[in-house]
C-alpha cells in the first residue's frame, strides 16, 4: 500500500473499499505522539491498492506517517490493517486538527477509490503550570499579610524567619502532592461504571475524563469490531482512582452473527463488524448449501461472545453430480472446474453411452492444474494409474465407444493416499467411489465395447486455497 498524501477535494466516491478506523479520535500523549489503526476491506474484486492521507483544517500531512509496505494486494473480503502514527510539533498552530484515510486502486485510481471517515486529533493534556502560578500568588499573599501584621503594630509576635520558611516549604509540598491553595487535598476522580454502554459512548465518556483509550481487541495489528459493540468490562475497574492522562482499556462483547448461507467475503465482513476473528476454515461436500457458502459455524448464532474470540467455519464445496451423457459414443465429456471423476455409468447395452459422476475437490477453480491425456484403449486395456493424478474427462472416437481415452488431472489440491479400492462395473450399472475418493485408474475387462470394466478409487484430500 503506497504511502502518500493528497489534497482534500470534492469527488464522486466509488465505495469499493470499506474503511473503518479503530477510533474516531487520535489521542496524543504528553510528547505529542499517537497512533490509530484503520481497517481496509475490499468489497469488490481483488486489486492492488494504496492509502492516501487527506489533511483537514490546520493539520499538516507531514505530521502523519502510514506504516507498512508501500503497496499491498487487497484480496476481496479480506481485511487489511493500516497503521497511522502522528507526531505533533511543539510550534503547531492552534485550531481543529482532523484527517481521513482514503484508499485507491492502483489499476484505476480515478474510478476505483473510497473515502474514509474523519478522525479528530486530540491534543496532549494541558500543562499544570497554572497551579504553580496560584501557589506563587498565595505565597506572596502570606508574605504581604505578615508585613501588614508587623506594620499594624500587632502585639502578637511576628513569625520568625524559620516559621516563614516552613510555611513556604509547606506550600511547595502542597504543589507536589496536588493540594489546593487552601492546603486541603484536591478532589480525587474515580472511574465510573461504563459497562453496558456501547463502545462509542464509553470511549466518549472516557475522553471527557481526560483518559486515553487503549487499543481494543486486535489480531496481527488488525482492530476488530464496530462502535456498537457492548462494553463488558474495563480497566481501571469502576471506583478505581484515576488521573488525567491515564489509559483505559475496554473488554467488548457482541452477539455471534448467523453466518450460514453467506459467501466467504460476506461472512468475513460480518465477523469483522462483530469483533470476532475467523478461526479454522474447512470445506466439505454437501447439498445443503451452494458451493462457496457457509455450511456450519462452531459457535451458534446470537450467542454472546467476547470480542477478539474466534469461530471455526465450514464452507460447502457443493454436491456431486452426473455429467451429460456421451451420446452414441462419440465426442467427449468432462467434470466442471474444481471437480474430478468419482464414478462411472454405462447406460446402454453394449456399453456405448457413458456418464461421469463428478465430485468437487477444491473450493475454487484450480488454475494450477496440469492436464494430460492417456493412450487410447481398444477394445481391452487399461488407462494406467499415475501416482499424482486423477481422471476428470472422458472421450470416445469410435461408434459405440469402442476406443476410449481419459484426461488426467494433476493438481496440488488433490493428494492421493495409499489406501485405494477397486470396483467392478458392467452395462446399465452405475459404480461410484466412496466419499472423498476419486478414480485413478480405469480398465476394460471384456467385450468389444467394454461391457465389463473396473475402476480403482483412491482418497483425495480437499485442500482450501492459501
Amino acid at each position: 500500500m503506497s504511502l502518500g498524501t493528497t489534497e482534500n477535494e470534492e469527488t464522486n466516491v466509488a465505495n469499493i473499499f470499506q474503511i473503518v478506523p479503530s477510533s474516531e479520535t487520535l489521542q496524543l500523549d504528553k510528547e505529542g505522539r499517537g497512533e490509530v489503526t484503520v481497517t481496509v476491506t475490499n468489497i469488490a474484486k481483488s486489486v492492488a491498492g494504496r492509502a492516501l492521507i487527506v489533511p483537514i483544517g490546520n493539520l499538516d500531512e507531514g505530521w502523519l506517517t502510514i506504516e507498512g509496505e508501500e503497496e499491498r494486494k487487497l484480496e476481496s473480503g479480506i481485511p487489511e490493517a493500516v497503521k497511522v502514527s502522528m507526531e505533533l510539533p511543539k510550534d503547531a498552530p492552534e485550531g481543529e486538527l482532523k484527517f481521513r484515510i482514503d484508499v485507491v486502486s492502483e489499476v484505476n485510481p480515478d474510478d476505483d477509490f473510497s473515502e474514509g471517515p474523519e478522525i479528530t486529533v486530540l491534543r496532549p493534556p494541558a500543562s499544570k503550570l497554572w497551579l504553580w502560578i496560584l501557589l506563587a500568588i498565595v505565597f506572596l499573599l502570606i508574605v504581604g499579610l505578615v508585613a501588614w501584621w508587623v506594620v499594624s503594630g500587632s502585639k502578637e509576635e511576628a513569625p520568625s524567619p524559620e516559621e516563614q520558611a516552613a510555611a513556604a516549604a509547606a506550600a511547595d509540598q502542597g504543589a507536589d502532592e496536588g493540594d489546593t491553595v487552601s492546603g486541603e487535598p484536591a478532589a480525587q476522580t474515580y472511574m465510573p461504571n461504563l459497562m453496558g454502554l456501547s463502545r462509542a459512548e464509553a470511549e466518549k465518556q472516557a475522553v471527557a475524563l481526560g483518559l486515553i483509550v487503549g487499543a481494543g481487541p486486535a489480531l496481527g495489528g488488525l482492530s476488530l469490531g464496530g462502535d456498537e459493540l457492548t462494553v463488558a468490562g474495563h480497566d481501571p475497574r469502576p471506583g478505581h482512582a484515576i488521573g488525567e492522562g491515564d489509559t483505559v482499556t475496554f473488554e467488548l462483547s457482541a452477539d455471534m452473527p448467523d453466518l450460514v448461507g453467506m459467501e466467504e467475503g460476506e461472512a468475513g465482513l460480518a465477523l469483522l463488524e462483530a469483533g470476532i476473528w475467523p478461526g479454522e476454515v474447512n470445506y466439505r461436500i454437501s447439498d445443503r448449501q451452494e458451493a462457496g457458502k457457509v455450511l456450519e459455524q462452531s459457535v451458534p448464532p446470537k450467542v454472546e461472545t467476547k470480542a477478539g474470540n474466534s469461530v471455526d467455519i465450514t464452507f460447502s464445496l457443493g454436491t456431486c453430480e452426473w455429467s451429460p451423457s456421451l451420446t452414441q459414443g462419440f465426442g467427449s465429456v468432462g467434470c466442471r472446474s474444481g471437480s474430478a471423476i468419482s464414478g462411472l455409468y454405462c447406460s446402454d447395452k453394449p456399453c456405448g453411452v457413458w456418464q461421469l459422476y463428478c465430485c468437487p475437490y477444491s473450493p475454487t477453480p484450480d488454475l494450477e492444474a496440469e492436464l494430460s491425456k492417456s493412450d487410447w484403449i481398444s477394445p481391452k486395456g487399461t488407462i494406467a494409474n499415475r501416482k499424482d493424478s486423477f481422471l476428470d474427462a472422458w472421450e470416445c472416437r469410435e461408434s459405440g465407444c469402442s476406443e476410449m481415452q481419459a484426461r488426467y488431472l494433476k493438481t496440488p489440491r488433490l493428494k492421493k493416499g495409499s489406501e485405494c479400492r477397486s470396483f467392478d462395473g458392467s452395462s446399465s450399472e452405475p459404480v461410484r467411489c466412496g466419499e472423498g475418493q476419486f478414480v485413478a485408474e480405469f480398465a476394460c475387462l471384456s467385450g468389444k465395447t467394454c461391457n465389463a470394466w473396473r475402476i480403482t478409487c483412491c482418497p483425495g484430500e480437499s485442500i482450501p486455497p492459501e
